[in-house]
């Protein structure tokens, strides 16, 4: 938001609040900066738009607004960051740095699903990264319907990290639940041995790990 809020609606008994149907992927869910709940736990955040063309160059990602509107409505409206505990968020593209952004203003989340949400990153960059300083109170992680080009590998990256790190601080809390569903049209034999590695691995720390893969048909094969 370029400019300050004239005014607000406090729902201050406000646990869970479900925004849902947002029908244009360009407009950010700006009626966020519009609510103030000092005691919400529960976010859901819905879109119901057409998925992406993309043949289409000018249909790029979503308005990284969408953070600076979430950064507004945790900090600004809310005035505090310590009540949210889940988060969800359906059906969105986003550049990788936006929805770092938008994580990064919600530090007391325990359980963040974000389901059938597309990352973009810069294709010069090697890999997506997700540091391992970020959502510091996870404890269950959800990535469903992700897309044919999701790359499981720094999901399992940034869990084992937070496994290293929960080591050696000699710290009870860290990730517990990993689950994953992802559409692969063409899955590939190299690519399904390695997350299953991963998986394993992560097993072995005490990680509830699940993977899911849907082919084109629909068709679902549990790991």
């Amino acid at each position: 938001m370029g400019s300050v809020l004239k005014s607000c609606y406090t729902l201050p008994h406000l646990h869970t609040l479900q925004i849902k149907g947002f029908p244009n992927r360009y407009s950010t869910p700006a009626v966020l900066t519009w609510l103030s709940t000092p005691c919400l736990r529960d976010l859901d955040i819905s879109f119901d738009c057409p998925p992406r063309d993309p043949s289409d160059d000018e249909d790029g990602p979503d308005d990284p607004e969408f953070a600076e509107d979430m950064g507004w409505f945790m900090h600004s409206n809310s005035g505090r960051t310590d009540t949210l505990r889940r988060l969800r968020i359906h059906g969105i593209i986003l550049p990788w740095m936006t929805l770092q952004l938008v994580l990064e203003t919600v530090p007391s989340v325990t359980r963040l699903t974000l389901d059938a949400v597309s990352f973009e990153f810069d294709p010069e960059e090697l890999c997506l990264v997700w540091p391992d300083s970020l959502l510091p109170s996870l404890h269950s992680l959800e990535i469903l319907r992700a897309d044919d080009t999701f790359d499981c590998q720094p999901i399992f990256s940034f869990v084992q990290a937070r496994c290293e790190k929960k080591f050696h601080s000699g710290r009870s809390d860290g990730v517990r639940h990993l689950k994953i569903s992802k559409f692969c049209s063409k899955p590939t034999v190299g690519q399904g041995a390695k997350e299953s590695a991963a998986a394993k691995a992560l097993r072995q720390q005490g990680v509830d790990v699940e993977i899911v893969l849907e082919d084109s048909a629909r068709s679902k094969t549990k790991e």
